[in-house]
């Protein structure tokens, strides 16, 4: 769990451990994350205030995609795996 009020979030990940759950949040900042294109998560991501934007493909229900602003994502990535939680009030970038 990594966590801040008043700054960005900004991790890139090499490898992921399926064993272990990952976890960032920033309060008043946003959260930057890049991973390999290849990396099998469980993506939650959610924002009250920011937007969301993802290079990745999500599987899940058309409706939910179409929030401009705020809300939660949850999708697997590559077929899902570890558990990664994003949570920002300004937003998120994967």
């Amino acid at each position: 769990m990594v966590s801040t009020i008043s700054g960005n979030v900004s991790v890139v990940f090499s490898e992921i451990s399926k064993d272990k759950p990952i976890s960032l949040a920033s309060i008043s900042g946003e959260v930057d994350v890049t991973l390999s294109a290849k990396a099998a998560v469980d993506l939650e991501m959610s924002t009250i205030s920011g937007n969301m934007y993802t290079d990745f493909e999500l599987t899940q229900d058309s409706k939910e995609m179409r929030r401009v602003g705020g809300g939660t994502i949850r999708s697997k990535v590559n077929g899902g795996g570890t558990d990664l939680k994003l949570r920002s009030i300004s937003g998120i970038s994967t």
